[in-house]
């Protein structure tokens, strides 16, 4: 009896570590030398300089509770000139107006772009792209646009989800200086919702206070809105290399200035914004592919750092029960030239437990 009432206490106690742990956050600070990465030349007003970017993603909202306190607490501590969110940002369409709520509550201090992850396209996606936008959230959906920073250049290509076969890297590059012959369309890709012309915002059950439009609006979320999104078309015909349009005059944040259509611009840092770091199947398996490609990063989430991450076990798990590269878990990976961040995210799927993979925020220090 003695050893069942230790064993009880044991497995007890192992629990309460485990809800503690699932609801504790960490902070991750890594540089991004891309002087020393990448051969490119990086001259000018814009050497030995840095840009930080605030890296959240996979929230997997259900409500907010101990550990969404912290991370407001923790992001209210910290400087960064970009906010980068990478999809995963519901366990349940429900919680839309909740979340909304909680990320206002963040109040950035910085412009934010955002992608969809995998749990995105379940029928919430029109909704979730729509209310982005009107919080002057720029959602990118294999589109690209370019972040001003002082006077340096930054290119932000947001792709869908590769794991739903959302993802059209060609596409999002059109108006990058990239070498595009190295990027090459996954098989499986699929029309996004928002890719669709004719895509209309969908019926909308609202409990919060965004005055979204209905279906019977017949409106197509991108037209005439506040934002200033009907000019974001990369595929714009009117637009030449040399416009360098503000796609936000007169919005009332004063992010409008930052936030600009690509340029063909030799030095500016090639920033992807990716659900999963399988957006590097879209590159030519070769030695030096991103290399040539003109890819600086690749800031992606999905994996949760394994979410229970066994030592040993875990590595042999994950391909078998994921269907996942178990050498891409969580953290800085090289693929050539190109740095591949892999955030653990904050949220859980499935379990509602972490064990050695503590939920992360991460400022990304780019040197340049």
């Amino acid at each position: 009896m003695i050893i069942l009432y230790l064993l009880l206490i044991f497995i007890s106690g192992f629990l309460i570590y485990l809800y503690f742990y699932t609801n504790s956050v960490t902070m991750q600070e890594i540089e991004v030398n891309l002087i020393d990465q990448n051969p490119r030349s990086y001259t000018g007003e814009n050497s030995e300089t840095n840009f930080t970017i605030l890296h959240l993603s996979d929230f997997h909202f259900a409500g907010e509770g101990m550990l969404e306190k912290k991370i407001r607490k923790k992001i209210a501590e910290l400087d960064y000139d970009l906010v980068a969110l990478t999809g995963d940002y519901l366990e349940d369409s429900c919680n839309l107006s909740d979340f909304f709520r909680y990320l206002d509550s963040l109040n950035f201090t910085a412009p934010v772009v955002a992608v969809a992850g995998n749990h995105d396209y379940n029928n919430h996606f029109n909704d979730l792209k729509l209310r982005f936008e009107r919080r002057d959230i720029k959602f990118l959906n294999n589109e690209s646009l370019v972040h001003h920073h002082n006077s340096s250049r930054i290119n932000l290509i947001g792709v869908g989800s590769p794991n739903r076969g959302r993802d059209d890297l060609e596409k999002a590059l059109q108006r990058c200086r990239l070498n595009r012959e190295n990027f090459a369309k996954t098989e499986n890709q699929q029309e996004s919702p928002a890719d669709n012309e004719n895509n209309k915002a969908e019926k909308i059950i609202d409990t919060g206070d965004d005055n979204i439009k209905t279906e019977n609006d017949n409106i197509d979320i991108n037209d005439n809105n506040e934002t200033g999104y009907d000019d974001i078309g990369i595929n714009d015909s009117n637009v030449t290399e040399n416009d360098n349009i503000d796609i936000n005059d007169n919005n009332e944040t004063g992010y409008g200035d930052n936030f600009k259509k690509i340029k063909n611009e030799e030095d500016s840092i090639n920033i992807i914004l990716s659900h999963t770091h399988e957006i590097i199947d879209s590159l030519k398996e070769e030695s030096d592919s991103c290399s040539s490609s003109g890819v600086d990063l690749i800031l992606a989430g999905d994996t949760h750092g394994g979410q229970i991450n066994i030592p040993f076990i875990s590595r042999f798990i994950i391909p078998l029960v994921f269907r996942r590269d178990s050498n891409f878990i969580a953290g800085k990976y090289n693929h050539g030239n190109t740095v591949i961040y892999i955030n653990r995210g904050l949220g859980t799927t499935i379990l509602p437990l972490r064990f050695n993979s503590r939920p992360e925020i991460t400022l990304v220090k780019i040197k340049h």
